[in-house]
């Protein structure tokens, strides 16, 4: 399968959930639903200690193995709009099969 054919088939879906940040150890963060997301980079991570103890919108994608936690953001602020995310990744892949 050529490497074009395998980034077509990859489709990443974005999730959100609302929860509380329990812990943030060791590039995870636990929330107080028992759910456990790996942080996607060093940037997720200072936010996800900076916010633990408050609830949060996690934007989130999963894969066969593990829940990544892609961007956060203080349950005051606005939700992520996931149509208008969607499209963009949509839009991307597009481009990039041209």
């Amino acid at each position: 399968m050529s490497a074009a054919n395998l980034q077509a088939r990859l489709l990443v879906v974005f999730q959100q959930q609302d929860d509380v940040i329990s812990r943030v150890t060791d590039g995870q963060m636990i929330t107080a639903g028992k759910m456990t997301f790996v942080l996607a980079n060093d940037e997720i991570a200072a936010k996800a200690a900076a916010l633990q103890g408050h609830r949060v919108h996690v934007l989130f994608y999963e894969t066969a193995q593990e829940r990544y936690c892609a961007e956060l953001r203080p349950i005051g602020e606005q939700a992520f709009d996931l149509s208008t995310l969607q499209e963009r990744e949509n839009g991307h892949r597009e481009k990039q099969n041209y």
